[in-house]
């Protein structure tokens, strides 16, 4: 039961680390837009969340066979996600938004894209289950 308990904390800990880390990536304030009431850069943030969880669940899914093991794989998964989730976002950008701007079509518009919100979301989930398909 502890360790189920220790890894439920890893994971809220992990998740809020992500959490913080994609608002620093993103070339603007998510909580800001967030207040503003901005659906496509919610969906756009819970899509990395949820990415990033799956790529946490995915570190923390195999047997426990010690804790430096168990924790190794945790943080190997998470980094890895941590630095090929931007990857995505700007494959995202250049790949299917060729003529316009994910940001621009996120923030700039009088009334926010939610179609690009969800392009971004889905292109992390994705990602996510391509990395942890690959791992």
């Amino acid at each position: 039961m502890l360790t189920a308990l220790v890894f439920w904390l890893i994971g809220q800990v992990l998740l809020v680390v992500a959490a913080l880390f994609y608002a620093r990536i993103i070339p603007f304030d998510v909580h800001d837009q967030m207040e503003k009431d901005n659906v496509a850069v919610g969906l756009g943030f819970a899509g990395a969340l949820i990415a990033i969880a799956n790529l946490i669940r995915f570190g923390l899914m195999p047997d426990f066979i010690s804790w430096g093991e168990s924790l190794t794989n945790v943080g190997i998964d998470v980094a890895i996600g941590l630095l090929l989730l931007p990857i995505a976002r700007y494959l995202t950008d250049k790949i299917l938004l060729p003529s316009q701007s994910l940001t621009d079509e996120l923030i700039h518009q009088e009334k926010p894209n939610v179609g690009a919100g969800l392009i971004e979301a889905f292109a992390y989930i994705g990602g996510s289950v391509l990395i942890t398909l690959c791992l």
